[in-house]
């Protein structure tokens, strides 16, 4: 009987997560989505079990619909950026895992850089010195995004992500769309306010010099 039992329990629970599965693929059908997949090929070390549902959003609109949906109906929500500074359990993450990768875009205005916090912060690195501009020397070697930098406030060599940050684009975990500037992230040594607040990163905006 514990048998059969667990065996109908785990059939509930594959019907949940279809019903799940197909309801957010109505709310946004072009989304990247995948069931019970193994978190093990999206992390650094390439451990861990399955995600109920694993989604990569193509852009804000796509993400801010899921959000709302995981919101309004009480469904768990993890995001994840590279994961090179996360460790999954075996058994897995249950609800939703939202990786960013997609929003990934880097653009340059003068000595500002906007990047989306898919981006990988070494990228942005990068494209700041192609351009002449100087601030992010620190950020060359930190494996990671824009996203997971702004959270830790990622720091090396004496420079870190408070340093340069102008503002940021987020997301509250309601679907709602905020923008906060530098004076408002309460940065310490490896922490910011998303120690606090459980938001998204959607954008940052780096404040950079000309180099000489």
């Amino acid at each position: 009987m514990g048998i059969v039992g667990e065996k109908l329990s785990k059939s509930k629970v594959i019907m949940e997560e279809m019903v799940l599965l197909n309801e957010i693929r109505a709310i946004y059908p072009q989304t990247f989505i995948r069931l019970n997949e193994p978190m093990a090929d999206h992390t650094f070390i390439q451990t861990g079990g399955t995600a109920d549902i694993y989604i990569k959003p193509e852009n804000v609109e796509a993400l801010q619909k899921i959000t709302r949906y995981a919101f309004n109906n009480k469904v768990r929500l993890t995001i994840l950026g590279y994961g090179t500074n996360v460790i999954i359990r075996d058994n897995g993450i249950r609800g939703i895992v939202i990786n960013l990768d997609e929003l990934n875009k880097i653009k340059v205005h003068e000595n500002e850089i906007t990047a989306e916090s898919g981006a990988s912060i070494i990228e942005v690195s990068k494209v700041a010195r192609t351009h002449y501009l100087s601030g992010l020397e620190f950020a060359c070697g930190i494996p990671g995004s824009v996203g997971g930098a702004l959270i830790m406030n990622a720091g090396a060599y004496g420079g870190e992500i408070a340093f340069v940050l102008k503002r940021a684009k987020v997301l509250t975990m309601s679907g709602d769309l905020l923008t906060i500037d530098k004076s408002d992230f309460q940065f310490g040594y490896r922490t910011s306010i998303f120690e606090k607040e459980k938001y998204i990163v959607l954008e940052a905006k780096f404040q950079l010099e000309k180099a000489s």
